[in-house]
């Protein structure tokens, strides 16, 4: 959906910000360009087509099989599931895809994009109870759990909370987290908590902080309280891109411009790409033996 000012806004009902899924960052944001393609008061899902070229600006690859990775990528979703409550307690559940179909047509190198049936009533004609994400901010996200909280966020701004607590086997599931991953609370905090608040921190305008909730000595929940974004004062590798001597920074912008992402674009269009200066490092690494530079 197009705003008065020209943002895509993806809607959705809240019961599939609650829901339970296990996407990775590629497949969350086709979900979001789909829904971003999909107006609050149609009546019937459409089919949309994405191209290699959005596909590559959404998910930042450079991979040189772009048409290869975007089918499996949008295969995936033909088996990824989507686990919701029915508003019963916790009693009843339903499980379904989230596509049900997709086309290709590799002369063109497009793809076709249809939800399942089964989302309409949380996709389509909603009234109540629905969150508006803004994809421009959406899709500057690297991580997944970022996302996800990005989506609770939105939600919980919509509803006017600003606390809600989730008990820990709750919270994982949500993330889509397995059992065997991160076994021990302070690395789910440093690798999953901390690192998602440090990019929401970054790159939204609101982010949370947190508190443990103990059962004795025991982790047993997380309250999570809305905050206001603090921007660090320091863009990561920014000081150190204003040590590099301008041969080595025209060096990186070239390889830069490489990535479909870049492509064609001015100096000035990719330093103020925030996704730029995360790869700074892999950049530098690039060029490295090509030119000597001061590090």
């Amino acid at each position: 959906m197009i705003k008065e000012d020209g943002a895509i806004i993806a809607v959705i009902a809240n019961e599939i910000i609650s829901a339970r899924h296990k996407l990775d960052t590629r497949q969350q944001k086709i979900i979001a360009w789909a829904l971003g393609q999909t107006a609050r008061d149609d009546s019937d899902f459409l089919t949309h087509r994405l191209s290699i070229a959005e596909f590559a600006k959404l998910t930042g690859s450079e991979s040189g099989s772009l048409y290869s990775e975007m089918e499996a990528v949008t295969k995936s979703l033909l088996r990824s599931i989507v686990e919701v409550k029915i508003d019963d307690g916790d009693r009843r559940r339903v499980v379904f895809q989230w596509l049900s179909k997709c086309g290709y047509r590799d002369g063109e190198g497009t793809v076709e994009l249809r939800f399942h049936d089964e989302l309409k009533p949380y996709i389509l004609e909603l009234r109540t109870r629905f969150t508006q994400l803004r994809l421009e901010r959406f899709f500057k996200f690297r991580s997944s759990y970022t996302i996800r909280f990005y989506e609770r966020i939105e939600m919980q701004r919509g509803l006017k909370q600003t606390t809600w607590t989730m008990p820990l086997d709750e919270l994982r599931a949500w993330l889509g987290i397995d059992e065997e991953s991160y076994e021990k609370f302070g690395l789910f905090r440093k690798r999953v908590l901390e690192a998602a608040q440090t990019e929401l921190d970054i790159r939204s305008d609101f982010s949370f902080s947190y508190q443990m909730v103990k059962t004795g000595r025991k982790v047993t929940g997380v309250q999570f309280t809305l905050r206001p974004a603090r921007a660090p004062k320091v863009v990561p590798h920014r000081d150190r891109w204003k040590k590099l001597d301008d041969a080595t920074r025209a060096a990186i912008l070239a390889e830069a411009r490489k990535a479909v992402r870049w492509e064609g674009e001015s100096d000035e269009s990719i330093l103020a790409d925030d996704s730029f200066w995360t790869r700074v490092p892999d950049l530098l690494d690039r060029v490295a033996g090509q030119r000597t530079f001061e590090p």
